[in-house]
């Protein structure tokens, strides 16, 4: 040990170097900041903000919806999403991502959304609409929510997109 500390001392063992920082892939940080939908993309286009505020986002779901093995929802009624009475996706997963980020099963197009703003769980036969910790919130009858049971006829706003449940 004395002789490791007479070494540095003498300066015959250079002090460490240290490393560089990473370096930043430019492609994989444009992809993060860009949450801009291709065109063909969209399914539904405006939807207007309560109280007539006119339109603030689009709502479409992903180019192709990845299912991921083991996940699928069987038996039971499914869980439809709609829209000004147009249906916008059928929940077919145990867990369904809403929010504006490309990864989420129904995306907004909204910069009031989160990237990751709400989930539809389900617990047996029963389905949960959950708030992510959103910013702007998940709002059944003006009240912001944070966990609440999905029920027939029920409308949520995700901010002020407006998004309705029925089961089939």
């Amino acid at each position: 040990m004395d002789e490791l500390a007479d070494e540095l001392e003498s300066g015959s063992i250079p002090p460490p170097v240290p490393s560089p920082p990473p370096v930043e892939d430019a492609e994989a940080s444009a992809a993060e900041v860009d949450d801009e939908p291709p065109p063909e993309a969209i399914l539904a286009t405006s939807m207007e903000l309560p109280g007539g505020g006119g339109a603030t986002g689009r709502v479409r779901a992903p180019i192709a919806a990845a299912e991921e093995p083991g996940v699928a929802v069987s038996g039971g009624p499914t869980l439809v999403l709609l829209s000004d009475g147009r249906e916008l996706d059928r929940v077919v997963k145990d867990r369904f991502l809403i929010g504006r980020g490309k990864h989420c099963d129904l995306i907004i197009n909204s910069g009031k959304v989160s990237r990751e703003h709400a989930a539809i769980t389900r617990e047996g036969s029963t389905w949960f609409i959950e708030d992510l910790g959103s910013s702007n919130g998940t709002w059944f009858e003006k009240r912001r929510i944070s966990r609440r049971q999905i029920q027939e006829g029920d409308e949520y706003y995700i901010c002020a997109e407006k998004l309705s449940c029925s089961f089939r």
